[in-house]
Formats: C-alpha cells, sequence, structure tokens
C-alpha cells in the first residue's frame, strides 16, 4: 500500500528535481491557449469510510469499506495565459476496498474545474498553486449494496456533494514553448451526501453525511495548440 506521505514525499522530490535542472540565466516564453494535458494519478481516500460501518435504508444494505490507495488514469482541458490558468479535469483510479476482512474493489472518480496561478512565468519551470471546485467525485463499491427482499446484490454508489473543493500546489517544466510535463498534490475534503444501488438507481439522502479525505498526487504531459 502506498502511504499518504510517501505521495507527498514523491510529490517534492519531483519538484524539487525540476528546480534543479532548470536553467537559472536567461528567460523562456511559454505558448497561451488552450492544451490537452494526459497522465496519470496516485489517490488515496480516508475518513469515514473505515471498513466496518453498514448503512441501511427501508430496502437496501450498503457497506461502507475501507479503500486501499491506488492507481488512476486523467485528462485535463485547460486555457494558458501568462501567469495563469482555468483547466476542466476528470480523473478515474481503481482501488482494493475491504469490509470486516471481505476484500472488493473500488472505483474513485474525480471531475473538477481548477484555477492555477503560476510563479517564475518566464522560466521552463513554473511552481503554482491551486484552487478548484469539485462537484462530482463519486465512489463505486462493487457488490456493495444488498436489497433487502430480494437479496440481489449490486454496486453501491457513493454521490458527493457540489460544494466540495480542492486545493494545492505543483510544478510544470516546459520541454519546447508547446509541450510541458505537470505535477500536483492535492487534497480534497469530500462529503457525500448520498448513495444509490445499481440495481434500483434510486438515491437515498443520508441523514449524516460520509467524510472522506482525499489525497491526489496528478502527472502527465501536455501540448499547446
Amino acid at each position: 500500500m502506498i502511504q499518504t506521505k510517501t505521495l507527498k514525499t514523491l510529490a517534492f522530490c519531483f519538484c524539487l528535481l525540476l528546480g534543479i535542472v532548470t536553467p537559472i540565466h536567461g528567460q523562456f516564453s511559454i505558448e497561451e491557449g488552450w492544451y490537452l494535458s494526459l497522465g496519470g494519478s496516485l489517490q488515496s481516500l480516508t475518513g469515514d469510510f473505515d471498513g466496518e460501518t453498514i448503512l441501511v435504508a427501508p430496502d437496501d444494505v450498503f457497506l461502507v469499506p475501507q479503500v486501499d490507495n491506488g492507481l488512476g488514469v486523467g485528462l485535463k482541458i485547460g486555457y494558458r495565459v501568462e501567469r495563469s490558468s482555468l483547466e476542466f479535469n476528470i480523473y478515474r483510479g481503481v482501488h482494493d476496498a475491504s469490509w470486516v476482512g471481505a476484500t472488493g474493489e473500488a472505483i474513485l472518480s474525480l471531475w473538477s474545474l481548477n484555477f492555477q496561478y503560476y510563479f517564475l512565468p518566464k522560466s521552463p519551470f513554473q511552481p503554482f498553486l491551486q484552487l478548484g471546485w469539485s462537484p462530482i467525485t463519486p465512489l463505486r463499491v462493487k457488490d456493495g449494496a444488498v436489497q433487502a427482499t430480494s437479496m440481489e446484490v449490486s454496486d453501491a454508489i457513493f454521490i458527493s456533494k457540489l460544494g466540495n473543493f480542492n486545493a494545492g500546489a505543483g510544478a510544470v517544466y516546459y520541454l519546447s514553448q508547446k509541450v510541458f510535463v505537470q505535477v500536483a498534490a492535492l487534497y480534497l475534503n469530500i462529503g457525500y451526501g448520498a448513495i444509490e444501488s445499481e440495481e434500483e438507481r434510486v438515491a437515498i439522502e443520508l441523514e449524516e453525511d460520509l467524510r472522506a479525505q482525499e489525497f491526489h498526487l496528478q502527472f502527465g504531459i501536455a501540448y499547446t495548440f
């Protein structure tokens, strides 16, 4: 299992390495405009997902698993000007999950709209700060729901609330005016306010939100059009 502290260390080392190889003299000019980035992520989820809780609804029973760290893939579409960018991204990661000793699988997705502010815009190496809105962060737990009367087993889908945000920092390194690599370490505090089963597809409001702390280490390569 990859620990959250390890992910943060990897992000720091990557940024430090890029800083070391960056030229300290001369100026560099980026290509402004739309860019597309493809990459991956290391994701962790903690909080109320403890692997011991069950949620009981009138017609369904849902398992609340413990979710291990996992790998994901992602896509970013953004628009960059000299010191800032606005981007939309989608990430999807597959995780091992467990509940009272039983093991399974969970899929964690992240849809967000993010703003970045860049430092050192005239250098190939550009650290940035990020603040984003993450309204869609569903967690699908395979075979995590049981229909009470028919005993039909299906996936449990935890539905996030709309008012969730992310914050973090990262860096980009320009290989040319149009091509750059990027890494970002992001923290999210997510509230899950409803749940549904794949069998019935009827969202059930939770009396009390489930809170999850999510950490994403995202990395990728981008091209500016």
